[in-house]
């Protein structure tokens, strides 16, 4: 994971690179399929893994941004998702984010 992204203050501007702006969605992607294996718990209401949910929602974000065609929405759907990641990492998993 890069947090320092977090900080950069071109980071918004790249994103409005469109071959940029596809890297990140790819690499977000990827960090996300990443930590949804360390859920192992399941849901209470459905009893399905929580894993396979992060999974499947994730999935669907990226399938409904391909759509979409406005670069400023979309560079601001990247930085909400990078803080996002970041923040459930440093929340629920602090030890991992810490190394």
């Amino acid at each position: 994971m890069q947090g320092w992204q977090k900080f950069d203050p071109s980071y918004k501007a790249r994103l409005m690179n469109e071959k940029f702006r596809k890297q990140e969605a790819l690499k977000l992607y990827r960090e996300v399929l990443r930590i949804c294996r360390l859920f192992t718990w399941n849901d209470t209401t459905t009893g399905l893994p929580f894993s396979a949910l992060i999974k499947t929602s994730a999935r669907e974000e990226l399938e409904s941004s391909k759509q979409e065609k406005d670069p400023e929405i979309l560079a601001r759907a990247l930085v909400n998702a990078r803080f996002a990641v970041d923040d459930l990492i440093e929340k629920v998993f602090p030890i991992f984010f810490s190394m």
